[in-house]
């Protein structure tokens, strides 16, 4: 009976509202649900988090298809699209080359196989991006409302003829900041390869526990770095006290700013080794070595090696073939 009248008084309002709405409602719901458990009910947090990115994805959507409707709309979507690809496909060979010492365009198959393992990155910068966007243009609307208030008519076409808009512009504002915490939260995951998600509610933090202790391994690897190179180490100090001397501020590489993921270069790094070399060639090779042809002269010859970051050793060399003459530089280390 309770059940019967809950949904007789509930569904007028349901009715009212648009898809969007909706879930930010489901989403609000699930919050306070979640809170009146006093953050016990891990369910309903994760319900929360789904229902409210959800609710953010279905909304900006909406407003892409509105844009892609429009000329201009087309064009800029269309050129930031094509911008996005040309640099994605640019820092993949990049990368590539970064691993292997040779031009990309000898491995093709690994810079693609790098471009998909990239490719969650630049989605979730993209979506911050638009988050942020997203947000100013919320907020600038309720402003606009406000000010224009008096005059009803172009307060009713910035409506859009959608029901309880001021609470919605609202509900935007205030979810919107947190859809980008939990979108900033997933790219931090997927760069350090972050498996369980600690939430501290206490003090407010977010912490990441993953498959690895990442500090012993940045610390192992400074202090082989500072022992192998104590030449660098002694410039680099001398760099800092200059530095701090001329307060001069230092200078921003944009390019280098763009994040490397350490477990996607193992991924690829095996993909070449496994899939795109040729253990078999007409080149001079031994045991587990494999080849990528450079040119008539010259091979990328990949070697199993666990002391490696990659786990392989790539070396350049000559092909030393008996169908073709010696070449006088045999062995060079590519990195």
């Amino acid at each position: 009976m309770m059940w019967a009248k809950f949904r007789t008084s509930i569904t007028p309002f349901w009715e009212k509202l648009n898809l969007v709405q909706r879930w930010y409602f489901l989403a609000t719901v699930s919050l306070l649900l979640w809170l009146i458990t006093f953050a016990s009910a891990e369910p309903l947090y994760i319900a929360f988090i789904v229902l409210l990115i959800g609710a953010a994805i279905i909304d900006m959507w909406q407003s892409s298809i509105r844009i892609w409707h429009s000329l201009p709309g087309k064009v800029l979507l269309l050129a930031s699209y094509a911008i996005l690809a040309n640099f994605c496909y640019a820092y993949a060979e990049s990368q590539m080359n970064a691993i292997s010492g040779v031009k990309a365009d000898l491995t093709p198959f690994s810079v693609h196989f790098m471009i998909a393992l990239q490719a969650p990155i630049w989605t979730f910068i993209l979506s911050i991006l638009m988050s942020m966007a997203y947000l100013a243009v919320h907020t600038s609307k309720v402003l606009l409302m406000v000010l224009i208030r008096p005059v009803s008519k172009v307060h009713a076409e910035m409506m859009h003829q959608e029901s309880y808009p001021f609470i919605s512009l609202l509900a935007r504002i205030v979810y919107l900041p947190v859809v980008l915490v939990f979108v900033s939260i997933g790219l931090q995951g997927y760069l350090t390869g972050t498996t369980v998600l600690d939430v501290n509610l206490d003090s407010g933090s977010f912490g990441a526990k993953t498959g690895y202790d990442t500090s012993q391994q940045t610390s192992a690897t400074d202090n082989k770095e500072k022992q192998m190179d104590p030449i660098a180490e002694t410039s680099q100090g001398v760099s800092n006290q200059a530095s701090e001397l001329t307060n001069e501020p230092e200078e921003l590489n944009l390019i280098s700013g763009v994040p490397s993921i350490p477990w996607a270069n193992k991924l690829v790094a095996d993909f070449l080794y496994e899939v795109e070399s040729q253990g078999r060639s007409h080149c001079k090779i031994s045991g587990v070595e494999h080849a990528v042809q450079i040119n008539d002269y010259e091979i990328l010859v990949i070697i199993p090696d666990k002391t490696q970051e990659l786990g392989y050793q790539f070396t350049v060399r000559g092909c030393n073939s008996t169908n073709l003459p010696k070449i006088l530089q045999l062995d060079t280390p590519s990195h």
